[in-house]
């Protein structure tokens, strides 16, 4: 008997159909390919590159992240890389995860929570202004609409999705070694306070990085699941750091300079939530 591994991405599927011992697959596009039950051994069905939700009438898409080992830490040839705080170790992360495109947007928080605690106030800019303790209740009440399982990132799945996952270009910032082009930062971002381009901006309007996620640098700082604690040198696998003082937010604001920005850095945070967010995350179970 053949072995074939069919790899069918299910959000092209529209039905499955079996007749005269043959297995029919009916897409989306309007194909249908047969296979030969007699023929096939097993068939295995990965999870979509794209989902896209919608909760209350607010929809936003989350792209796919596969599992994969990289350098947490320092990026190599960055000369404001802090080999201290920064300690380049190896990481494996052994689950795929969703990751949203674009951070969560104040639209969406008022979908879900009916408030908006935000101080740069617009639908389409990311919400801020939020502590770790209300990204948790936002995503509790979340998933209690959803029947999904949202949570925040870990630091390591932040940092190695910021970085291009197994398609990282190994670029300072997220998508990018110039950082106008990814991030609403110090230098793009603060002006006069009177005028428009003063504060957080619009979410998704700057280019994408190598997963095609948006503002991972800049924008808005983003909640992460961790405490903070010091790197070590040690290779590590599914790192999650669950005791400490503080919360990690990783990814730089629209008031910092680019050394803030940088996907690798990490420092000890402090209270300055007028400027953090969150981005949603989501294992895929093998």
């Amino acid at each position: 008997m053949k072995r074939i591994y069919s790899y069918l991405f299910c959000f092209t599927i529209t039905f499955c159909s079996v007749a005269q011992n043959k297995l029919y697959i009916h897409q989306t596009d309007g194909t249908v390919t047969a296979f030969n039950i007699n023929e096939i051994n097993e068939i295995k069905f990965s999870s979509p590159e794209v989902r896209e939700f919608e909760v209350n009438g607010v929809s936003f898409k989350m792209r796919k992240v596969d599992a994969g080992s990289f350098i947490m830490g320092m990026t190599d040839g960055d000369e404001n890389g802090d080999s201290y705080t920064e300690t380049q170790h190896n990481v494996t992360l052994t689950k795929d995860f969703y990751l949203a495109e674009t951070e969560c947007t104040q639209m969406l928080w008022i979908a879900v929570m009916g408030t908006n605690p935000s101080r740069y106030k617009s639908m389409e800019k990311p919400v801020e202004n939020i502590t770790w303790e209300d990204a948790k209740a936002f995503i509790e009440k979340l998933n209690d609409i959803t029947s999904e399982q949202f949570r925040l990132p870990t630091e390591a799945e932040w940092e190695y999705a910021a970085k291009g996952g197994n398609k990282s270009h190994n670029f300072l910032y997220a998508g990018s070694d110039s950082l106008n082009l990814v991030a609403w930062n110090a230098n793009n971002a603060v002006s006069d306070n009177t005028l428009p381009g003063y504060g957080t901006h619009s979410v998704g309007m700057k280019q994408p990085n190598e997963l095609g996620l948006y503002d991972m640098s800049g924008n808005v700082w983003e909640w992460c699941e961790d405490f903070f604690d010091f790197y070590t040198d040690e290779p590590q696998t599914d790192p999650l750091v669950t005791e400490g003082d503080n919360h990690i937010f990783k990814g730089g604001g629209w008031n910092f300079m680019p050394y803030y920005c940088r996907s690798s850095y990490h420092s000890l945070p402090g209270n300055i939530f007028y400027d953090i967010g969150l981005r949603l995350c989501l294992t895929i179970e093998n």
